[in-house]
Parts: structure tokens; sequence; C-alpha cells
């Protein structure tokens, strides 16, 4: 439900902004096709790290007829970046990234320099300013968590300062999701039920999705 949501949001945010689109973690594609169909790309870098995933996103693209040209990577997001031609991309996604990087000053630096003016960036994080997410964040973050990477989390004021200082204005901030802390320790049926009842009506719901961009 919320993978649902997102995509959902990130396509509105998306319509019209047409170009050149980089996908900084593309996962399994379904949301980097569905954004470039909505933003009306011409062309479309998908940048990721699982081999698998990427073959999975690459399929999602062959069987859409109108598909832009596009380009696959399995690279560092920071090292494509630094590497990146200035004023590059229209339109860069950076969805699910940075809870598993942190940087994220860092990374807003190094998209505003690969953005033309006028150009957007969609950014996805998960705030530790609501209680569901932020006790999350200090359990990933923990010795009780087995997980191999830690999880970085960021206050939605954390997000709009960072932008801020890489040079990009807040356009929009759309948050939403229940972040139940353990939620996923709940029957599959109850969590579903609640997200699915509560997730897009949460104003202020532990994840957001942000629409920067460069001024023109």
């Amino acid at each position: 439900m919320v993978f649902q949501l997102r995509r959902a949001i990130s396509v509105d945010l998306a319509a019209g902004s047409g170009g050149r689109m980089l996908d900084l973690a593309t996962g399994t594609g379904e949301i980097s096709v569905a954004v470039a169909k909505a933003a009306g790309v011409n062309t479309a870098h998908l940048n990721g790290l699982s081999k698998g995933m990427l073959a999975v996103c690459r399929k999602q693209f062959e069987i859409w007829e109108r598909a832009p040209k596009t380009l696959f990577t399995k690279q560092d997001a920071f090292v494509l970046m630094e590497d990146s031609e200035p004023e590059a991309y229209d339109l860069v996604l950076a969805l699910g990234l940075i809870a598993h990087t942190g940087k994220l000053d860092r990374l807003l630096t190094l998209i505003e320099r690969a953005l033309v003016p006028g150009g957007a960036v969609l950014l996805q994080s998960s705030l530790d300013d609501r209680l569901g997410a932020r006790l999350m964040g200090l359990y990933a973050r923990s010795l009780f968590c087995s997980a191999r990477y830690k999880v970085a989390s960021y206050s939605s004021n954390d997000s709009e300062v960072a932008a801020r200082k890489a040079g990009l204005e807040n356009q929009v901030v759309r948050r939403f999701c229940v972040c139940l802390p353990f939620g996923d320790k709940l029957p599959l049926a109850i969590n579903y039920l609640l997200e699915r009842t509560f997730a897009a009506k949460c104003g202020k719901g532990g994840d957001a999705l942000f629409l920067l961009r460069k001024p023109a």
C-alpha cells in the first residue's frame, strides 16, 4: 500500500517535467517507468546496485511501446553524480536512497549541479519528526538490529534546510504513511488495513516526498 501511494504521489509531482530523467535508485523500475510516462521524458538514465533488480527494471521499459532512450548503470549514486556533467538532467529521482546512504547535504549539492536551470528533483525520506518513524530509525541504528546496513533519517525541516543550502527551492511536500512502530510484526491483513485506511490521510505522516527545483 505504501509503495503504491509513493508511486501515485511521484507520478503526480513529476507530471509534465519532460526532458532527461535520472533515477539514482531505480529498484524494480515500477516507479521509474510510471514517472517517466507521466513526465514525458525523452531519455532515461536508470541506476541501481542490484543486478537482479536492474534486470527487472529493464523489462519494465522493454514492454513499454513508447519507451524513451534508456541507459542502465550499476553504480554508487554519489560516484555517478560526481562524474555527471553539469546541467545534464531535467528530472532526478532520489527515492528510497538517503535512508541507506545518509549524506543528504552532499547528495543535494551534487544533484543541483547536475540539474538544468528549472530542473526538478523528487526526494523521498522517512521523517524522524514523526514518533513512529523516529522509533524505527533508532531501532535500525541500534545493536539490536541485525541488518547489514544502518538507516539514516531526517526531519522535514532537515530536508528543507539541506535543499536551501544546496540552492534548491522547496516547492511541494507530501507526507503520508502511518509508520506504526514494528507494524511488520502485526498480521499482514491488519497492517495492510491500517495503511490502506490511514496512509494517504496522514498529513503529518512518517514518509514524505519533496518536489525541489533549481531556480531558472
